[in-house]
């Protein structure tokens, strides 16, 4: 079977009401993830934890219902954002590892789960760093990797950027090895190499944006600082 690895790159623990997912919110933040340090097993556990007290609570209310609160409509500014207080009726309640178990029965994939305990708005950690280089470390570069978080947008597009780092040194590997037993010329390495890992992709509608090659005043200093940052950012952009 194929095998697959879904890394979620959240922090905070989730459970899936209906199919859709849910996390804990401070009451006076409604806005804002809860900001708590816990290593991937113990959040794995509180969100079990937290799918049994909810569907305690469903079944005390008499009618399989549970207030929710979302937002009222979206924004991408979290102080401009309007909560909103709903009651839903309830049919399903799981935790992560029963959610993981249907997609896997479902689809007949071997999924692997990854949990990486990313906060949101703020660089991962390096054990965050370590967890997909060890997961992804023997595996070839075509092994599949879904990535989520609340999003998929910050947090997804950092555990993206890694595992793309890593799959790109995994190719590499491959193509020395096939140059090396004579199947593949080294002109012809060189240039798969230079293509794919070396050189910005052709002009689109947004190249003349500066803001879409991510020239923001911040990265422009950072680059200034730094004299390595601009060809980290070179390899990024590609």
């Amino acid at each position: 079977r194929q095998t697959i690895f879904w890394f979620l790159m959240r922090q905070e623990p989730v459970v899936f009401i209906n199919g859709y997912p849910f996390a804990l919110r401070h009451q006076d933040k409604p806005h804002g993830n809860l900001e708590i340090m816990f290593s991937p097993p113990q959040i794995t556990s509180i969100g079990e934890n937290l799918a049994k007290n909810i569907r305690e609570r469903v079944n005390q209310s008499g009618n399989q219902t549970l207030k929710i609160h979302i937002d009222k409509e979206f924004s991408e500014n979290p102080l401009e954002r309007e909560d909103s207080e709903e009651t839903i009726e309830v049919e399903t309640v799981e935790d992560i590892g029963s959610m993981l178990a249907d997609v896997r029965e479902i689809c007949n994939v071997s999924l692997e789960f990854v949990n990486i305990p990313v906060i949101e708005d703020q660089m991962p950690s390096y054990k965050c760093y370590d967890s997909i280089v060890n997961a992804l470390r023997n595996e070839p570069a075509s092994t599949p990797c879904i990535f989520t978080c609340q999003m998929g947008k910050g947090r997804t597009t950092a555990g993206m950027v890694i595992a793309s780092l890593i799959k790109e040194m995994s190719i590499m590997k491959e193509l020395r090895i096939l140059e090396e037993s004579k199947l593949l010329e080294p002109e012809v390495v060189k240039r798969i190499v230079k293509y794919k890992f070396e050189t910005v992709s052709g002009s689109n509608q947004y190249a003349n944006d500066p803001l879409a090659r991510g020239e923001f005043e911040l990265i422009k200093e950072l680059i200034n600082a730094n004299t390595s940052a601009r060809q980290a950012k070179k390899k990024i952009d590609i």
